[in-house]
């Protein structure tokens, strides 16, 4: 600056050069404090502050210690929340379960039901073949009863007339009947099962009576062998029928009585007839039965003989044979003897 120039000279050119553009400073000269007065006390040293991550660790905690609660209470909800839903699942399930039971016991009730029917019609019907069981024998033990009367009717008869072994062979074949058998011998039960009844007192009386005539005659001999309604009657040895032809044709012909009249079987008694050496004359057989009976017994085969022709089972040759009536329509069925032909075997 020129000291020499006027003040007003000096205004004018610094408003002149006002007007110019300064140029753009490169850069802005330093600052400088002034310096402070030496007289003045110098300022309190500023507080020295914690770094961030210090001052931001107790906001940390604070916000970390939020979120766990936070956590910790949505933890216990969804704890909660999923008892309760596992308790809906297990009343969900317990409804199935229940509907399933309640299906079944339905379906069990119905079978109950059906097989409660199942057992009522057992029942009935089980009562039904009850009685019919109970009147089946019944009739058969009449049956019997009947057979018993007749027997002995035919024993009583046969020792009338002098035919000892026709009553004997009544006695020992028709044991079954006449003398029922005890408990010690169900072997001897005959007709399927059914035993006979005991004789009553009058009875046994006549069955006594004719086995005493027997045994004394030394027709039959008792074995000894207590039973019940008397002892086992037995055959002296060699004179019973299945090891003496007469008696033998003895026995075919009480057979065939048995049969027709007192059973009612006349298939069986035409077999007994027919297919036996009593029907050939040339078996000698037919003589034998003419001179071992009265005339009265054998009045009963010839009549035997009579009703079975008319009957027609039976057809009689001129010389006394006899066969089955070709045109008779009868039951394939085989009746054997209750007793073995002398020099025949069993089987």
């Amino acid at each position: 600056m020129d000291e020499k120039k006027p003040p007003a000279d000096i205004l004018d050119e610094i408003m002149n050069r006002s007007e110019k553009p300064l140029p753009s400073p490169v850069s802005y000269p330093p600052k400088f404090d002034p310096p402070p007065p030496e007289d003045t006390p110098p300022p309190p040293p500023a507080a020295k502050r914690s770094p961030l991550a210090e001052r931001l660790l107790p906001w940390l905690g604070a916000l970390l210690g939020g979120a766990v609660l936070a956590a910790l209470v949505l933890g216990f909800q969804l704890f909660s929340v999923n008892a309760r839903l596992d308790g809906l699942q297990a009343a969900v399930g317990e409804i199935k379960a229940a509907d399933t039971l309640l299906n079944e016991k339905k379906l069990l009730q119905r079978d109950m039901d059906t097989l409660q029917n199942q057992v009522e019609s057992l029942e009935e019907q089980l009562d039904s073949v009850y009685e019919q069981w109970r009147a089946s024998m019944q009739d058969t033990r009449l049956e019997l009863r009947l057979r018993q009367s007749e027997y002995l009717y035919y024993m009583e008869r046969f020792a009338a007339s002098g035919d000892l072994a026709m009553a004997a062979l009544v006695i020992t074949l028709e044991d079954g009947v006449l003398r029922p058998p005890g408990e010690d011998e169900p072997e001897r039960i005959p007709n399927g099962g059914t035993a006979a009844p005991p004789l009553n007192s009058v009875q046994q009386e006549r069955y006594d009576e004719v086995r005493r005539v027997l045994e004394e005659k030394g027709v039959l001999y008792s074995s000894g062998m207590a039973k019940q309604n008397g002892t086992t009657p037995l055959w002296p040895s060699g004179t019973g029928p299945s090891e003496n032809p007469e008696t033998a044709a003895l026995g075919i012909l009480w057979c065939a009585l048995d049969e027709y009249y007192v059973q009612r079987g006349q298939d069986a008694a035409t077999q007994f007839l027919v297919e036996t050496p009593l029907s050939n004359p040339d078996t000698g057989w037919p003589e034998l039965l003419r001179n071992g009976v009265s005339k009265s017994t054998y009045s009963l085969y010839e009549g035997l003989l009579s009703e079975l022709i008319s009957a027609g089972c039976l057809q009689r040759a001129p010389n006394g044979a006899m066969g089955w009536n070709p045109g008779y329509d009868r039951l394939d069925i085989y009746y054997p003897l209750p007793f073995t032909l002398p020099g025949q075997t069993n089987g």
